[in-house]
């Protein structure tokens, strides 16, 4: 480790402990200790559930594109990042990261997909309020849908109040078939209306 990294190393450690002994009068050196492990255990945590939720979100992507090029929706492939693709009945779909799934017709946001893959029940809220904020953000005749990697029912019972038309589970569109052709009917033909509504062979 180099001299400027391990000087980095020891203000972190530093700050954290600062910020724990602040107006404590029974703090003690083992105290402390049990503190950073905690600390650095919560932070590697957060990151791999972090890291589950982009997986799981690029899987979705690339499902959705697969599943409009095996219907012939697919008219002229990306050739930039965030140019999107030209679909059937001048419809866009675009990825992204605000939003991540977005598609326009006739030049209007006409439907929105947030997915948020995170497991952890603990971050569920403060995930949703992101979504909220997106959702609030859309035209009224646009459609709003959640791909969610968990629920709680906190969450449910504020996901009822929004103004979106459903919410599915990243594991039942990954893993169950039937599922994932409700949400490809819901997508393109309820809302954008680009194919007659498929059903399982």
């Amino acid at each position: 480790m180099t001299h400027e990294k391990a000087l980095r190393v020891c203000q972190l450690y530093n700050t954290v402990i600062s910020s724990i002994i602040l107006d404590r009068t029974d703090w003690t050196l083992e105290n402390g200790y049990r503190n950073i492990l905690a600390n650095i255990g919560i932070a590697e945590d957060g990151a791999m559930r972090n890291i589950i939720g982009q997986e799981a979100e690029s899987a979705i992507k690339d499902k959705m594109l697969d599943w409009a090029r095996s219907q012939g929706l697919v008219r002229s492939e990306q050739t930039e990042p965030g140019q999107g693709w030209a679909l059937a009945g001048s419809a866009l779909m675009r990825f992204g990261s605000e939003p991540d799934i977005a598609f326009e017709k006739g030049g209007a946001l006409a439907v929105l997909i947030e997915v948020k893959g995170g497991k952890d029940p603990a971050g569920a809220l403060e995930r949703l309020g992101a979504v909220k904020k997106t959702f609030d953000e859309t035209p009224s005749s646009c459609r709003n849908f959640l791909v969610a990697g968990v629920v709680t029912p906190t969450m449910r019972e504020r996901l009822d109040e929004m103004r979106m038309e459903r919410d599915f589970n990243i594991d039942d569109l990954l893993d169950d078939e039937a599922v994932w052709l409700e949400f490809m009917n819901e997508i393109f033909h309820h809302s954008l209306r680009i194919v007659p509504e498929v059903r399982m062979s």
